[in-house]
């Protein structure tokens, strides 16, 4: 799960309020598609936050695309959204399925990662024995 970090300041700071952050959620989509490959299920999970799915993908492959995906936010989503801030970053759970896991029992457990990203400085990923910050 991705969530867009402060995201309302942008619908209200940027002059062309709303319209800007339509932008930035577009780009973001489409960045994200570059950095998770073409295996990556990407969809609006509501508001500002994102769920992505990557199949067959082990924990370190995981957290090398959280991390590339964090990083890429940071250093290109303002500017491809053509945004006057010069930075945009995002909060990010992750972690891989256990078998037999249940969907909603999965996306459980990665909304509480994404919280705790948020509740302890944003711009981040954190993953089960993982706390990595971007840039």
């Amino acid at each position: 799960l991705l969530d867009i970090d402060h995201f309302k300041s942008i619908n209200d700071q940027e002059p062309d309020g709303h319209i800007a952050g339509d932008r930035v959620l577009v780009e973001l989509v489409e960045l994200l598609g570059e950095v998770a490959g073409s295996n990556a299920v990407i969809g609006r999970w509501g508001g500002e936050e994102f769920i992505i799915f990557i199949p067959h993908t082990d924990k370190p492959g995981l957290q090398k695309i959280a991390v590339s995906a964090g990083e890429a936010v940071r250093e290109q989503l303002a500017k491809r959204a053509k945004l006057v801030r010069g930075q945009v970053t995002v909060s990010l759970g992750a972690r891989v399925s256990k078998s037999g896991e249940k969907s909603i029992e999965m996306i459980s457990a990665v909304d509480k990662l994404l919280y705790q990203a948020k509740n302890t400085g944003r711009n981040k990923l954190v993953m089960e024995h993982a706390v990595v910050p971007f840039g």
